[in-house]
């Protein structure tokens, strides 16, 4: 691999308050608890 100076990493750095809001979609936790509900119904399911 290249070597990245380190300068130029952090010049094109993004901070927080300049970002994009991605405000739009459903919240960050809905994907992993759909997930651990989808499991659990299938580990009862399996159970049964």
């Amino acid at each position: 691999m290249s070597e990245v100076d380190a300068n130029l990493l952090s010049a094109l750095r993004i901070d927080g308050e300049q970002r994009e809001d991605n405000g739009g979609g459903p919240p960050r936790w809905l994907w992993p608890a759909l997930a651990g509900v989808l499991l659990v119904a299938l580990l009862a399911g399996a159970a049964w």
